[in-house]
């Protein structure tokens, strides 16, 4: 019991050691990594999870203010530093604001003699324009999932300097526009995301992104200098969508009967569904409707029907699989939907008796209830076997008149 004691004692120890030192981690990160500096006008902030000391302003001038937005207080001196690393004093900067900053330089600002742990770097990144040449949309193995870009550029180079002088590329932030389909609105609508590959190898990138649903034009631009006012792009020629997609919509249409029992699943024959698809056209171009009744047979169709959209009356009981095959225009891409629908057995039970006239609205029709009835003959014959009524519709019924009178109470037949 003794060493037990001792060693909890000792693994508390510890564990107050590892809080103290992961409270100290946190802290130096919170001070290391916040955010010190600020420059005025429009600018990108540049991160590299690298070399976090350096706050990397990218600008559409020359020239800028830069503020230290830090929490510490005292007197202020502001420094400057070249690609070489070397720091020459600026000076009357002494104020948390520094005017006229150039680019291609770094700065950063004492408090009371100590330097505050990090450093600012202004590039003037809209007179280092990339320069785009071509974007190619090859032909893959994987089209219909993705479409592949190569875009064709001379990259000139964009750095910063840390105050060691070690110099860092700066990697151009590229994005794409295009037209697409929407899925919710099946409609063409205008797509721009971020690419995820912006390294430039032997004067060229590649990205591949979901695969467009429209015939369009490809717009590759430099996105750090869209957002300092510049636009500098490039269109593709035109592209021939290959990809498809569909949703299929199911209207059924109501029987409207109240003595048709509903059942707890599947549907009351006979149910007739409207199918309509709603595919990314005029990509989408071939259209196949096929109807199985899947309990008998999964390879041979009931229908088959070649149309944008189906109607189709089930009226018979079993599970039926309907499947809509699209393709586009060359037929190198397919996709399908498909929809499952379980046809109940029929079930008739006819009432015992009936009270026309007596008690309105209530028990005064002699109906049966019902489902998956397809085809339907009712007669009432009287004691005599004289036919006083007949219908084909399970949802009518006999108001127990004959001839515009009720029928005298009594024994009838159906």
């Amino acid at each position: 019991m003794k060493d037990a004691k001792i060693g909890k004692n000792i693994n508390f120890e510890v564990m107050k050691k590892i809080l103290v030192f992961v409270y100290i981690y946190l802290f130096f990160s919170a001070v290391t990594f916040a955010q010190l500096y600020t420059v005025s006008g429009t600018s990108v902030r540049y991160g590299d999870p690298l070399h976090q000391t350096i706050e990397v302003f990218l600008l559409n001038s020359s020239m800028t203010n830069v503020s230290y937005s830090g929490m510490a207080s005292g007197n202020f001196q502001w420094y400057r530093y070249n690609s070489s690393g070397v720091s020459t004093l600026i000076p009357g900067a002494t104020s948390t604001t520094l005017s006229g900053a150039q680019s291609d330089f770094g700065y950063y600002i004492t408090v009371d003699g100590n330097p505050v742990g990090k450093y600012a770097w202004i590039v003037n990144y809209t007179a280092i324009p990339i320069q785009f040449q071509s974007v190619t949309i090859p032909q893959t193995d994987d089209e219909c999932s993705y479409t592949t870009l190569t875009t064709q550029a001379i990259e000139p180079g964009v750095y910063f300097y840390t105050n060691t002088g070690e110099r860092v590329s700066i990697y151009r932030q590229f994005g794409v526009t295009y037209t697409t389909w929407d899925e919710t609105s099946y409609t063409p609508v205008n797509k721009t995301e971020i690419l995820s590959n912006s390294i430039i190898s032997s004067g060229a990138f590649t990205n591949k992104i979901k695969a467009t649903l429209q015939d369009t034009q490809f717009k590759i631009f430099d996105n750090y200098a869209l957002q300092l006012g510049q636009d500098n792009h490039i269109l593709s020629d035109e592209y021939r969508a290959v990809a498809v997609t569909v949703k299929m919509e199911e209207t059924i249409e109501d029987h409207g009967s109240d003595n048709e029992i509903k059942p707890n699943e599947g549907f009351s024959a006979p149910t007739t569904i409207s199918f309509t698809s709603h595919a990314n056209e005029p990509v989408a171009a071939l259209f196949v409707w096929t109807v199985y009744k899947t309990d008998v047979s999964t390879t041979n169709p009931i229908l088959r029907y070649t149309d944008k959209n189906l109607r189709y009356t089930f009226d018979k009981s079993g599970t039926y699989q309907v499947r809509l095959d699209v393709s586009d225009r060359t037929s190198k891409c397919t996709t399908f939907s498909t929809y499952e629908c379980k046809i109940i057995e029929s079930f008739i039970e006819v009432p015992n008796a009936f009270s026309p006239g007596t008690s309105p609205g209530v028990n005064d029709e002699f109906r049966v209830a019902y489902k998956s009835i397809v085809k339907f003959n009712g007669w009432i014959f009287s004691r005599w076997g004289k036919e006083i009524f007949r219908w084909n519709d399970p949802a009518t019924g006999w108001d127990g008149k004959i001839g515009g009178k009720y029928a005298p109470p009594g024994v009838y037949f159906y």
